[in-house]
């Protein structure tokens, strides 16, 4: 079968918006061989005055290259040693991140998942290994996440605290 190179596809301008998210992450997954995403917050509108409470986004791909927002507060990385302190982090907990991704199944999930709270998602990147954790699960891995996220922002927040009470 010949493929017709002038098809024409129409589709909506957030799904058009979305593609193209997808395509930006895959690009930067494929040219980084380090990063941690963490993603947490509440299942509700933008709109909702609550939106932020509890909300993390964080992707770190070196100290140069990230987003962190804690809360609706952004943050930066402002020396290599904090970026260096969270990769140690990540380092320190690489075979449990392991571990728990291996043992997170579709029927793991299925059986532990739970809805509503604040859903948590942990994916890190070290080398060409790529390991993703759905935090929003009873028993261990759920509370394994939820540390490893604690650790992370408390790492990034007291690094800022520390560069503010400094200048």
């Amino acid at each position: 079968m010949e493929q017709n190179l002038n098809e024409t596809i129409n589709v909506s301008k957030s799904e058009y918006d979305y593609m193209k998210q997808i395509y930006a992450n895959y690009i930067k997954s494929c040219h980084y061989d380090f990063f941690v995403k963490i993603s947490t917050g509440l299942i509700v509108p933008e709109e909702n005055p609550n939106y932020n409470n509890g909300r993390i986004c964080i992707e770190i791909y070196d100290e140069d290259t990230y987003l962190i927002q804690i809360e609706g507060k952004n943050y930066s990385i402002k020396n290599v040693n904090t970026f260096t302190k969270i990769k140690n982090v990540v380092e320190n907990y690489i075979e449990k991140l392991i571990y728990y991704s291996k043992l997170e199944t579709k029927q793991y999930v299925l059986e532990n998942a739970y809805e509503g709270g604040a859903p948590t998602s942990i994916t890190v990147k070290y080398g060409q290994l790529t390991i993703n954790l759905n935090g929003q699960v009873f028993g261990e891995i759920g509370d394994f996440c939820s540390q490893f996220q604690k650790e992370i922002v408390d790492l990034i927040l007291n690094e800022n605290n520390n560069l503010e009470q400094n200048n």
